[in-house]
């Protein structure tokens, strides 16, 4: 179900396609009474942005559910798919701290691969860590965005919703 954003997003105009990147919302719109194009929007902080079937959580939400100093990056090196004990330990941290709060659901998202078989190696080894650490296969979903720059090659990122 689509959610107007209010002024600073939607026009009267046609306002479509959303997609959210960190705090920089992304749609198509025909506001300018041409051809639809694509605009981009910086969020604010406290906006809580719906997504196709997705509420994604605020940051003062995700740090009062696992902490504002956690990272929910996880880095990998080039042609390495295991995780390291750093990256073990740190998922199970956000499963304990998330395991039975069965309504926040997870987004790994990719960003950077060097090869799609590589990257689901990886995929593979942090759905399993967080599932032997309780938390339902269910709850967590895959997306795989094009790296802009933003963030490190290889990299997967946490991302929470309802």
């Amino acid at each position: 179900m689509p959610k107007n954003l209010g002024d600073k997003v939607n026009s009267p105009a046609f306002d479509g396609y959303f997609a959210l990147y960190d705090s920089v919302g992304y749609f198509s719109s025909s506001r300018n009474r041409t051809n639809a194009d694509i605009f981009k929007t910086k969020l604010d902080k406290g906006i809580k942005a719906l997504v196709f079937d997705r509420l994604y959580l605020t940051p003062k939400e995700v740090g009062e559910l696992i902490g504002n100093s956690v990272s929910r990056k996880f880095v990998f090196e080039k042609g390495l798919t295991e995780l390291n004990s750093g990256q073990k330990e740190l998922l199970y941290y956000i499963a304990n701290k998330l395991v039975t709060k069965t309504e926040i659901k997870f987004q790994l998202t990719t960003l950077g691969e060097e090869d799609t078989k590589t990257m689901q190696v990886r995929l593979t080894a942090m759905i399993n860590q967080l599932t032997s650490a309780g938390i339902d296969g269910g709850r967590i979903r895959l997306v795989s965005q094009a790296n802009e720059g933003k963030l490190e090659p290889n990299t997967i990122e946490i991302i929470l919703f309802k």
